[in-house]
């Protein structure tokens, strides 16, 4: 499973999705997070979080690491 999840991981530089910054910032509850809601924003990707305030906020599905082994089990077989 670890190896499913790391083939899928990629660094993009912050240049590429600076330009959400601000709509990430209005958005989330805490200001460390926008750094990752923009660049999910940017990629129309989900974020995998246990933070119950970053759920609060519509424009980005979060998915607990329970929901995110639930679903990895179910396209693993």
């Amino acid at each position: 499973m670890l190896s499913l999840v790391t083939s899928k991981i990629r660094i993009v530089p912050a240049a590429v999705y600076q330009h959400r910054l601000a709509d990430a910032e209005r958005l989330s509850p805490d200001p460390a997070d926008a750094p990752y809601l923009a660049l999910a924003l940017h990629l129309g990707l989900p974020l995998w979080s246990n933070d119950s305030a970053l759920r609060k906020q519509m424009a980005v599905p979060i998915y607990s690491t329970q929901k995110l082994i639930e679903f990895l089990r179910g396209h693993s077989r």
